[in-house]
């Protein structure tokens, strides 16, 4: 069965080359690179296909804007307030994520699940609350008031379980 191709999405292919690196060999050319770069995309059924290129970047500056260039994970409401959250109040546990660049893909990922958290409790907090289709269409107001209540515990439930932690 052919993957379908995610709308939206690219595969991004970063290659480098530093001037200081004078060895031959199978990597040593940004067109090598992309080269085998690409056949491992096909190989792997990976579409839309982005290249980002730091052609004479060293290896030990982090200014490469190449790199810089590549899209972040679309990080959400939760996940920009757990990045406030660890930027104010967890400093070492900040700068380590930023370091191992892994700070995006774990906001990304604390946004997907505080929204699946959010998916699991409404319809239930609702439930406990007499939030009913009956009650909806006999008193919108009361019903309206009901659902923010909800709302407002289910949003305390992942902020206390998943953010501020």
């Amino acid at each position: 069965m052919k993957k379908q191709p995610d709308k939206g999405k690219i595969t991004a292919l970063y290659e480098r080359l530093s001037h200081d690196d004078e060895r031959a060999g199978e990597s040593v050319s940004i067109e090598n690179q992309k080269r085998i770069l690409e056949d491992y995309a096909q190989k792997n059924g990976f579409t839309n296909i982005r290249h980002f290129t730091d052609d004479g970047v060293r290896g030990t500056t982090f200014k490469r804007p190449g790199l810089d260039a590549t899209p972040k994970p679309h990080i959400g409401h939760y996940g920009r307030l757990r990045k406030a959250y660890l930027e104010q109040y967890r400093h070492r546990l900040y700068t380590a994520l930023v370091a191992s660049e892994k700070l995006y893909p774990h906001l990304a990922e604390t946004d997907r699940a505080a929204r699946d958290m959010l998916d699991y409790l409404m319809p239930r907090l609702a439930r406990e609350a007499g939030a009913t289709e009956a009650l909806k269409a006999a008193d919108p107001m009361k019903w309206v008031g009901l659902m923010n209540n909800c709302k407002a515990r289910a949003e305390e439930i992942v902020m206390h379980e998943l953010i501020y932690v």
